[in-house]
């Protein structure tokens, strides 16, 4: 599995300043150092230190730390490899790989890429500079309201009857073009193929020029069209982005969540039938999201005819503001959809409404969601369907509590010996990778090996595991010097947190497995007897 040479990884450790990669949050100088919010705690002052001269992060009250890599990972969503490389980059060091063979195909992808990225650049200055000098394409965007200083600022261009709108990855470099005809042109808008460079169902329009405001925000509006996008940033609402070309993904999403930190994702697309439809189908991908709390997700409708664009030129950016900011709760948009034309005298709008109202309720778990569409469907139909609840999910919330508490008891196995009879008899096994696959090779070693060669042993093994997992797992044995010597000082509470933490892990896993083997009825009518509709309903099926 190709790997990235530790002479790319030191230059880069060496090199990274731990401030640079802190952007977004507020920092307080305490001395030589800096401080701010825990972000892996309830952190309710700042508890966070960041020590320049060291180079690493350390919070004294959880005692988790960072260096530069490790934030990235943790904060940003990226891979070792991911971190390595943007630093890399940065700071422009040379990236190379340990293996010959792969350092080779490494190069020559690079190369290709280069050309790549030359080719684009060099179509972006042909496309600019054929702009101004089309009439059509002027008063397409004068039409649009868009800014000669935004044109410039978006990259827009003109070329063969269509106005070119580049499309920029997360570094703001250009990828490829989205071309929108200014005639009767098929297809209206036509993207660049995929290639080395550019990936469509990945592809998030405005995302570097939106990722500040959504690291701020902790938002990100979704809409259509990249025009929208353009529009609504050139009036200062910039935590906006498109998708380009393609329905919206779920890995789109996961981008921006895990790259800036995006925790409400709200959906505001245009108010035609496509429109709608196009909110199903990201409403679909997204459900498991949702559902298990690794974003907020609101649905906007507008009325048929608008969109973030027409309503920003028409009623102003302060109201299309608003509009996002009522933006409802998925469920409440779901319900509300399936409730639209229900009319208690007509008969084929009852079951309709009934149908979509089980469709809801089969892929909700017991809680408030659920309890929140049986009292309107109770309140609409006089009775709520009877539907199995989904099985219950973990949240992730509940899976980071999970790491966390796994991480820990691999560290403190590793770090402290006389930690480990009790671990041993206090954990059967553990679930989330890569801590899982960790304590199935302690085990192997301590069935294997004599003597307190635990650690070593451990160190040579992981070098076969994925690079990301090979990281992870080294960065506990061998952990910044504030949290070895925090664990070190005080080797019995450092066990006791580690065994108080897997107790309640199983805990709640225990309680999870109860939960989920447990399917309760949903409620029907107060009196148990089906309403008038739905007998009615009954004896016509």
């Amino acid at each position: 599995m190709p790997r990235l040479s530790q002479r790319t990884i030191d230059a880069v450790k060496e090199r990274a300043q731990i401030v640079d990669v802190m952007e977004g949050r507020t920092l307080k100088r305490m001395g030589r150092e800096f401080v701010t919010q825990c972000p892996w705690h309830d952190d309710h002052k700042p508890s966070l230190s960041i020590n320049p001269q060291k180079g690493f992060a350390y919070c004294h009250v959880c005692q988790h730390g960072v260096d530069p890599l490790g934030w990235l990972q943790d904060q940003h969503g990226m891979t070792f490899a991911e971190s390595v490389e943007h630093l890399a980059r940065r700071y422009n060091v040379p990236v190379e790989m340990e293996d010959a063979a792969d350092n080779e195909r490494l190069i020559e992808e690079r190369k290709a890429r280069a050309v790549l990225y030359r080719r684009r650049e060099q179509q972006e200055a042909q496309f600019r500079g054929a702009l101004f000098e089309n009439v059509e394409a002027c008063l397409y965007l004068k039409d649009r309201q868009i800014s000669k200083a935004t044109a410039e600022t978006w990259g827009l261009g003109f070329n063969d009857g269509r106005l070119m709108v580049p499309l920029r990855d997360s570094s703001g470099r250009t990828i490829a073009f989205t071309g929108r005809a200014l005639g009767d042109q098929l297809p209206k808008y036509k993207n660049s193929p995929n290639d080395l460079l550019f990936d469509k169902s990945r592809m998030v329009f405005g995302l570097d020029r939106a990722a500040s405001a959504i690291r701020k925000a902790r938002e990100v509006v979704v809409v259509e069209g990249q025009f929208d996008v353009i529009q609504l940033h050139q009036e200062g609402l910039e935590n906006v982005v498109a998708c380009s070309g393609t329905a919206l993904t779920a890995a789109q999403i996961e981008q921006v969540v895990k790259r800036c930190g995006a925790e409400t994702v709200t959906l505001a697309f245009d108010g035609d039938a496509a429109g709608e439809k196009a909110a199903f189908k990201a409403l679909e991908k997204l459900r498991p999201m949702a559902i298990s709390e690794t974003i907020r997700l609101r649905i906007l409708s507008l009325n048929p005819g608008d969109d973030p664009d027409s309503l920003c030129r028409e009623r102003g950016v302060a109201y299309v503001r608003s509009c996002f900011a009522q933006a409802p709760n998925w469920v409440e948009w779901w319900f509300d959809r399936a409730a639209r034309k229900f009319d208690p005298n007509k008969l084929d709008t009852i079951e309709d409404t009934e149908k979509q109202i089980r469709e809801i309720l089969a892929v909700l778990p017991e809680g408030p969601r659920r309890a929140y569409v049986m009292r309107r469907a109770f309140d609409q139909l006089g009775a709520a369907p009877t539907v199995r609840p989904a099985p219950a999910v973990v949240t992730k919330k509940q899976r980071d509590a999970f790491a966390w508490a796994e991480r820990r008891a691999v560290r403190c196995y590793l770090l402290l010996p006389s930690s480990r009879p009790a671990l041993r008899e206090a954990i059967t096994t553990l679930e989330v990778p890569p801590w899982a696959e960790a304590w199935l090779l302690l085990n192997f070693i301590e069935e294997t090996h004599e003597g307190d060669a635990v650690g070593a042993m451990f160190g040579q093994m992981i070098r076969g595991l994925p690079e990301n997992d090979f990281h992870q797992l080294r960065s506990i044995l061998q952990p910044v010097p504030e949290v070895l010597e925090a664990i070190t000082r005080n080797p019995e509470r450092e066990t006791t947190e580690a065994l108080e933490g897997v107790a309640r892990l199983q805990a709640r896993k225990a309680t999870a497995d109860e939960s989920a083997a447990g399917c309760p009825s949903s409620m029907s009518s107060s009196n148990g007897q089906a309403p008038e509709q739905l007998q009615t309903l009954e004896s016509a099926k």
